[in-house]
């Protein structure tokens, strides 16, 4: 196993300024959350949140391999799905990446699972405890058919694997719980790349140079956007408030849990979206049949 394989820049490194640092706080209440945070459209890290949860300190490749190795999970690049393997198929996936690509910035980036679902691996919500401040916030509890993003879910990573910039799906709040390794997360402050998309869309649009049809120079602000950049460390969970670009690397071989919730200041945003996108599936289905 090397260790000399690292991230290659992020788009905001290599396109935008960095600005300084995220918060970290400990102890806050969900109100304090709402307010400081969620409704001002800020990230922060929460501390002593995942003090004595079984998981961590457990869960680790070789854990999950064993234990589940079985699971059927998504894998891909960039939010591009290359297809589903079992959980120990990718974790062999993983051992033979490592022994091919040896060099600092590797040309091909690692395959990066995360669909790997709580709900599908029997035994690990015993590992954790969701959080009192986002059980209190989340209206998914009450939401009819309950969260279409499901319950929580795995995102699993070797060193040098990443996520590209995005928003998380729906207009959701994200939280991100670190169990095994680092992540470097860079975020954008609410709203700063508006001006530089022509849709309303904004889910897993920005990629690398090229990516606009007409070109990053037709941008020249680009360049004074900002970013907070922090590392995510073990034990420790990232708020990312709805609509909030952001792009992650692992620096480690990474595992960390992921949820959304929604609460009042984001609502009319995730129900709108979460009701047009079950409109657009029955539509499918009605047309193509099950699918």
């Amino acid at each position: 196993m090397t260790n000399a394989i690292a991230t290659k820049p992020g788009f905001l490194e290599t396109h935008c300024r960095k600005l300084g640092g995220i918060d970290r706080r400990r102890g806050l209440t969900a109100q304090e959350l709402r307010d400081e945070y969620l409704a001002p459209r800020k990230p922060v890290i929460l501390q002593g949140e995942m003090d004595g949860w079984p998981g961590l300190g457990k869960w680790s490749f070789d854990h999950l391999g064993k234990a589940h190795g079985d699971v059927q999970i998504h894998v891909g690049r960039l939010f591009r799905p290359t297809g589903k393997q079992s959980l120990a198929e990718y974790f062999d996936y993983v051992r033979d990446w490592r022994r091919d690509h040896d060099d600092v910035h590797p040309d091909e980036l690692p395959l990066y699972a995360d669909g790997c679902f709580v709900k599908d691996m029997p035994g690990l919500e015993q590992d954790f405890t969701i959080p009192a401040c986002f059980r209190e916030l989340d209206w998914f509890e009450r939401f009819p058919g309950g969260n279409p993003m499901g319950k929580g879910y795995l995102l699993i990573g070797p060193k040098g694997s990443m996520t590209k910039l995005h928003i998380d799906g729906h207009y959701s709040h994200a939280w991100v719980a670190q169990f095994q390794g680092s992540k470097r997360w860079n975020v954008v402050p609410f709203g700063s790349l508006a001006p530089f998309f022509q849709n309303g869309y904004f889910d897993y649009i920005a990629e690398w140079d090229g990516v606009y049809p007409e070109g990053l120079e037709a941008w020249p602000g680009l360049k004074d956007v900002g970013y907070y950049s922090e590392v995510l460390q073990p034990g420790e969970i990232i708020v990312a408030p709805s609509g909030q670009f952001h792009e992650v690397f692992n620096l480690d071989d990474s595992i960390a849990l992921s949820s959304n919730f929604f609460e009042r200041s984001n609502a009319r945003k995730v129900i709108t979206s979460v009701v047009l996108s079950r409109i657009g599936l029955r539509r499918a289905k009605k047309k193509y049949g099950t699918f």
